[in-house]
């Protein structure tokens, strides 16, 4: 029970972080790369202080503990951390709306997949993915996509890529880059044969 709650309140803070992508997105391209870049910088130096310094660790699992992976726990890279470098990235590479759309399915539709699924799932479909939790994703993924100024086949093309991964990301790497990375991608590439 712990772990389903811990990952839930996970989740929460998944989609309560939709908020960096919009202001990225909203933000001049400059002033969104130097956000970006000191951001990636505090909390990659935060990361170092929590690995290299027991004191730092201890303080920090106190306060985010219940919030983190197994592996986060003892020194892996923090969600928020994957976050904001994947973010940085998607800016860079990604036409901004593919980017955004990207992202948003990471923050919304795959905390809100695992938030269903764990909660309601009852058919599993691939590994601990339930059915219920990958038609979340889709329909959380279309509706986002309303918002989206971007051609009808690449709104629906980025719902089903990005539940698609996150039905995989187990063997994807950190669905915190696989999702908006691979979905970006692909859906840049289809831009460009459309």
């Amino acid at each position: 029970m712990r772990i389903r709650n811990g990952l839930i309140y996970r989740k929460l803070i998944h989609l309560s972080s939709t908020v960096y992508p919009l202001i990225l997105y909203h933000l001049p391209e400059k002033y969104g790369e130097i956000l970006s870049a000191v951001l990636i910088f505090i909390s990659l130096s935060v990361e170092r202080l929590r690995v290299k310094r027991v004191y730092y660790r201890n303080l920090f699992n106190k306060f985010f503990g219940r919030f983190l992976k197994t592996d986060e726990y003892v020194g892996g890279l923090t969600g928020a951390t994957t976050l904001l470098v994947s973010s940085f990235i998607c800016y860079i590479f990604f036409e901004r709306n593919i980017a955004l759309y990207s992202l948003l399915l990471l923050t919304i539709s795959d905390g809100l997949s695992t938030i269903i699924g764990v909660t309601f799932g009852k058919r599993k479909i691939f590994g601990q993915k339930t059915l219920e939790g990958s038609l979340v994703f889709l329909i959380s993924g279309l509706v986002i996509s309303l918002f989206m100024p971007l051609p009808l086949l690449l709104k629906i093309s980025g719902a089903l890529i990005g539940m698609v991964v996150e039905l995989f990301s187990d063997y994807l790497g950190d669905d915190n880059f696989s999702i908006p990375l691979i979905t970006g991608l692909i859906l840049t590439i289809l831009r460009k044969i459309i």
